[in-house]
């Protein structure tokens, strides 16, 4: 049976001064069924908390038009705040509707062939079925 993906991990220190709190690791799909080649994302490991479910969040609303941006400062509803105020406390920010929303965008931007996405993943999970 082939591989579904062939992911690349590289990893650099999350440092709040100068102690290490935990890393940074860029994932770069090499190779994959279902997802673009060569993209990259990153995603942050505390060693306290474990994985920031919010990292790099912010960047994806402000590409996918849910946020603005201007001057440094995120725009949501008119309102203008630094990325730091939204990661002291994303959960008043990433709310269902707008993870929903970038949920979407994700699909469109990593995702080839979304539309028939399903069809093939439900392919491809019948012929495994078979091989058992």
């Amino acid at each position: 049976m082939l591989p579904l993906a062939h992911v690349f991990l590289s990893k650099s220190k999350d440092k709040d001064g100068t102690e290490v709190i935990g890393n940074i690791i860029k994932c770069k799909l090499e190779k994959s069924r279902f997802t673009k080649e060569q993209s990259m994302v990153e995603t942050k490991l505390s060693f306290t908390k474990g994985l920031d479910r919010y990292h790099g969040l912010i960047d994806l609303a402000v590409e996918a038009g849910i946020w603005g941006s201007s001057g440094g400062r995120i725009e949501i509803d008119g309102k203008k705040m630094f990325g730091k105020a939204i990661r002291e406390n994303p959960k008043e920010f990433f709310t269902d509707d707008v993870m929903k929303r970038i949920d979407e965008y994700v699909g469109t931007k990593y995702k080839f062939g979304h539309d028939e996405l399903e069809q093939v993943e439900e392919e491809f999970e019948e012929e495994l079925a078979s091989d058992v």
